[in-house]
């Protein structure tokens, strides 16, 4: 497993040099010392000492935007290798905060090394959004080591309480959802060992998507069979010509709903910066994933 490991991070920066060696100076190598055999080891130090000799002082002079970006992207890559689906070791929190630190040398550095954390670890479209790898990154804007300005630092404190809501391993929040008859429930209510939140459109070509991956899985399929999965599929909206058009597409075993009067999306319950926003509870409705890729989410599902 150790030598699938640093092959794949070896190839990683293989990539990166042969890609942008023209464009400025390549990435710096980092050199694990030999008593670091194991990968546990090996990648720990490999991502605390990642940034050691990157010149954040000449991040735009020494090296091309390409070979920054990549950096980061590979960066996020090892940190989700060290922690898993959706939730980020105390290491991995404390590389991302010390690699701000060093951005501080320049309130320029420090801008485009913070738009980096929220590209990849928050923007609904990067495979490596993850808020537990963004919190640390919003804390460290907070803080008093941050340059940026009180006004900058206003977005970041209504980031910090969207992203702090319905973390992994916390109780989810629990919400009223209506049905095509009228019929009401509470998510709190649903019994299951497992229960994945699909917020929605309808029509959506993404949701559709998805939706096809979802009804597609064996795992998902044999989840529903032994009685283990529900999935609590909810528009969060209130036009429903739109939503009945389109409803009888949703598997029958799933129970499709709508938010009546939009009550999820006008307090915030979640946070659905994009549509569709996937979460998987567990029978204590415990979040277990919080956004999850449908690729991660069903690559968890296959292990259950």
């Amino acid at each position: 497993m150790k030598k699938n490991i640093i092959t794949s991070i070896a190839s990683l920066f293989v990539a990166t040099f042969v890609a942008f060696a023209q464009a400025g100076e390549p990435f710096p190598e980092i050199n694990v010392p030999a008593i670091y055999s194991d990968q546990a080891s090996y990648v720990a130090y490999y991502i605390a000492h990642y940034w050691d000799r990157y010149d954040f002082a000449a991040y735009d002079k020494k090296y091309s935007e390409d070979t920054t970006g990549q950096a980061f992207a590979n960066f996020a890559y090892l940190l989700q290798v060290q922690s898993g689906i959706g939730v980020a070791t105390p290491e991995a929190q404390a590389a991302v905060k010390a690699m701000l630190t060093r951005a501080t040398v320049s309130e320029d550095a420090y801008w485009h090394f913070l738009d980096l954390c929220e590209h990849y670890f928050y923007e609904p479209n990067s495979p490596m959004r993850n808020d537990e790898f963004f919190i640390p990154a919003i804390n460290h804007a907070l803080s008093s080591k941050s340059p940026i300005d009180e006004t900058s630092k206003s977005r970041y404190r209504t980031l910090k309480k969207t992203v702090e809501r319905n973390r992994p391993t916390t109780i989810a929040t629990d919400f009223t959802y209506t049905t095509q008859s009228g019929a009401q429930g509470r998510m709190h209510q649903i019994k299951s060992d497992i229960l994945l939140l699909y917020f929605y459109n309808p029509g959506c070509s993404d949701c559709r998507r998805v939706k096809d991956m979802l009804v597609a899985s064996e795992a998902v399929d044999a989840l529903h069979k032994a009685g283990r999965l529900k999935v609590l599929a909810v528009y969060p909206d209130e036009d429903l010509t739109e939503w009945k058009k389109y409803l009888h597409e949703n598997p029958k075993w799933w129970v499709s709903s709508y938010d009546k009067g939009a009550v999820v999306t006008e307090r915030n319950l979640y946070d659905l910066k994009a549509i569709p926003t996937l979460y998987l509870l567990d029978s204590d409705k415990r979040v277990v994933l919080k956004d999850p890729t449908p690729e991660n989410l069903l690559s968890l599902l296959e292990m259950l």
